[in-house]
């Protein structure tokens, strides 16, 4: 006699019926993790981002190279989306002047920028500073370096320097402009282009101080910090690399909102940025961005730039400075 197949059936009518309740559960507690990674987002996170009604777009300097600074700001950008529920989104302009365009056609709302930026958007489009990094070693500013090789037989003597080859970063920087040009022209030398062979603009902080340990320019001008990151992660360039001058302290990578934005916005974008450091979620995206908090931040900051600028004498009103 064949044997019953009901029996067969119904256990696995039993499984199926089973799975279909768990599945939805163990669906929906993949989707709400209660505890998500502040530095990934799940998909649920990317779903409810999308949906947000208004946003705005934070531009970002080309400090390093464009891939790394995206990637090293993207979650922040998305702490911020999660505490101003609204869609933050970062756009790393192709060099340093073209900031000051991308406001101007209203490509951003706000932007992370160096101290004469500050500058060129106080005059130009009118922005009010937000805040800025309390780096991990303590410092919330940076100096400009002038720097040349060990093997190079140059100094801090300007007189030495006549016909070398220069690297800067950009002429809408501080450290990579400003106070190479104004310490030149304090030693003697007033027509710089003339002075030097070939004057080099590499538009990033790090590839003008590695054109110098590359052997492309004699001598070049960044950033402290980049110069430090760069000496840590290679101990030959550590080695190798004198550092002849340093500038005054100005204001590390500001966030500056543009008035446009509303004042509430402004007001709590800029809370948002204060208090990064009193959640759990804040200060695990503050470690990874390699800072402690967010510190308040004023136009009288910007005092040391404009004194510099001056010394310098460099109009602002000069689209040459204000567009590269």
């Amino acid at each position: 006699m064949p044997k019953p197949i009901f029996p067969q059936i119904s256990k696995y009518y039993f499984i199926l019926l089973m799975a279909c309740f768990l599945l939805p559960a163990c669906t929906q507690q993949a989707d709400e993790d209660p505890h998500p990674s502040p530095l990934k987002p799940s998909l649920q996170e990317e779903l409810k981002l999308k949906n947000y009604s208004s946003g705005i777009t934070i531009g970002l300097i080309p400090e390093v190279n464009i891939f790394e600074q995206k990637k090293r700001y993207e979650p922040l950008m998305r702490y911020l989306s999660r505490h101003l529920e609204m869609n933050v989104s970062s756009l790393v302009t192709g060099h340093y002047g073209s900031l000051l365009g991308a406001f101007k056609e209203s490509k951003i709302d706000a932007a992370v920028h160096g101290s004469l930026n500050f500058a060129f958007l106080d005059r130009f489009v009118g922005v009010e500073p937000l805040a800025r990094p309390l780096w991990k070693n303590n410092v919330s500013t940076y100096a400009g370096y002038i720097v040349t090789r060990h093997d190079s037989g140059l100094s801090a003597d300007v007189s030495k320097w006549g016909g070398k080859r220069l690297s800067l970063v950009s002429r809408s920087t501080t450290a990579g402009f400003v106070f190479p040009v104004d310490y030149i022209h304090k030693h003697g030398v007033d027509d710089i282009e003339s002075y030097f062979a070939e004057i080099i603009f590499t538009g990033s902080h790090d590839a003008s101080l590695l054109a110098v340990y590359n052997g492309t320019a004699d001598i070049g001008a960044g950033k402290n910090h980049i110069f430090n990151k760069l000496a840590e992660k290679n101990p030959d360039f550590k080695g190798s690399m004198l550092v002849v001058a340093v500038s005054k302290e100005v204001p590390s990578n500001t966030f500056s909102a543009s008035k446009r934005l509303s004042p509430k916005t402004r007001a709590r974008l800029k809370q948002v940025l204060i208090e990064m450091n009193d959640n759990p979620e804040g200060r695990a995206v503050l470690d990874n961005f390699g800072a402690q908090r967010f510190l308040p931040t004023v136009k009288a900051d910007f005092d040391p730039v404009f004194d510099m600028v001056r010394s310098a004498k460099i109009d602002l009103e000069d689209p040459l400075y204000a567009g590269q």
